[in-house]
């Protein structure tokens, strides 16, 4: 997912303004969805004097909401059981060397998510401060971090695994370097909006 952060040394500002927002919102697809999803909600939600054609036209859509609701409501609850049965079953099913491989893998993997955590850490958390602390470094800075931003990190994952099997680093290695990439740039985003939002004055 790319992400996109601006940042600005400016006091709070009013809510920003989206003409397709406010276009989308005024239009009828807009007002018939928000009806129609009130209906499935409850029935009773027609209120208001309607012309007496619509009045008709959506008596008969709550009615049929009315007598769906329950039977969608139990078809769902009833594959959520049917899940639950057979997870259950599957686990189950499980013997105690297949139990011991999954607890190392779910403990490898945890490992591999803290490390890549604790590695982006160390260079994003000073980094993010120091620009967000210093106005002339993220006004020198926003239009670098705004273009790394644009790019979603999955692009350059095979790429950077490409390099690494190359390099003849295994998959094990491999996977925290893709964790890496993937999270640094939220850790650093994150670590720079909080640090410009500290008063100058502590």
């Amino acid at each position: 997912m790319a992400l996109s952060l601006k940042f600005t040394d400016a006091g709070p500002r009013a809510a920003s303004y989206s003409w397709l927002w406010e276009r989308l919102r005024r239009s009828r697809i807009w007002h018939a969805g928000t009806r129609s999803w009130g209906l499935l909600r409850s029935p009773a939600a027609l209120r208001g004097p309607l012309p007496a054609a619509q009045a008709r036209s959506w008596g008969w859509v709550a009615a049929l909401a009315g007598r769906v609701k329950w039977p969608a409501a139990t078809v769902a609850g009833a594959c959520v059981l049917y899940g639950v049965e057979k997870y259950v079953h599957l686990l189950l099913a499980l013997t105690g060397g297949e139990w011991t491989d999954l607890l190392r893998s779910t403990a490898a993997t945890f490992l591999r998510v803290v490390t890549a955590v604790a590695l982006a850490s160390v260079w994003t958390i000073p980094v993010g401060v120091a620009i967000g602390r210093h106005p002339r470094w993220s006004r020198a800075l926003q239009p670098v971090i705004q273009m790394a931003a644009s790019f979603p990190a999955p692009t350059i994952f095979p790429v950077v695994l490409g390099a690494l099997l190359a390099c003849g680093i295994g998959l094990g290695v491999s996977s925290v370097v893709l964790l890496l990439v993937g999270t640094q740039w939220y850790i650093l985003f994150n670590v720079i909006a909080g640090s410009s939002a500290i008063p100058r004055e502590l």
